[in-house]
C-alpha cells in the first residue's frame, strides 16, 4: 500500500464501523477508547493505525449503518457541541505532534456554528483554535460563505 494511501486511512477515515482490528493486536498494543463522551473514535483508529505493521482493504460490506434520532450523531445541544470542538482540537493536536498538518480538522464551521451559542461563545472557541495553532480565518470564512449561499 502506498503511503499516501496508508495516512488517508488512517489520518482522515476514522469512522470505525469501516474497520475490523485484530483483537490480539489491540490487547497486544493496550489501545484503548478515551473516557470521552464523543470523539473516542478518532484518536483510537488513528493509534491503532500507526502501530498496525500491516494493513488490508477490502471492498466488503462489513457494516450496516443505521440512524436513530436519539444518537450522540444527531443530539445538538450546547454541551455536545463543545465536546465535538474540543475533541476535534485533540486530534488536531495529535496530528500536529506526528507532522500531519495536512490531515488537521477544519474549525471554520465549528467557529461560525458556535455563534448559535453566543458571541462569548464564539470569541472562546477563536481563542481556544488559535491557542492550539489552529488556522481559522479562511476556514471561517469559507464557512460563512457556504452557509450564505
Amino acid at each position: 500500500m502506498k503511503q499516501k494511501n496508508k495516512d488517508i486511512l488512517i489520518y482522515r477515515n476514522w469512522e470505525l464501523w469501516s474497520k475490523m482490528f485484530n483483537l490480539n493486536f489491540i490487547q497486544r498494543n493496550n489501545i484503548k477508547f478515551e473516557e470521552v463522551r464523543v470523539g473516542n473514535d478518532a484518536l483510537f483508529v488513528i493509534n491503532a493505525g500507526m502501530l498496525a505493521k500491516k494493513i488490508n482493504v477490502d471492498i466488503s460490506e462489513i457494516y450496516c449503518v443505521t440512524y436513530n434520532k436519539r444518537s450522540l450523531t444527531f443530539i445538538v445541544d450546547e454541551d455536545l457541541f463543545d465536546a465535538r470542538f474540543l475533541s476535534k482540537i485533540k486530534i488536531n493536536n495529535f496530528l500536529s505532534k506526528l507532522n500531519k498538518e495536512q490531515y488537521k480538522l477544519s474549525l471554520g464551521s465549528d467557529i461560525v456554528a458556535s455563534s448559535r451559542y453566543g458571541l462569548k461563545k464564539t470569541i472562546n472557541f477563536i481563542k481556544i483554535a488559535r491557542k492550539n495553532n489552529n488556522k481559522i480565518f479562511y476556514a471561517s470564512v469559507k464557512a460563512i460563505i457556504d452557509k450564505l449561499f
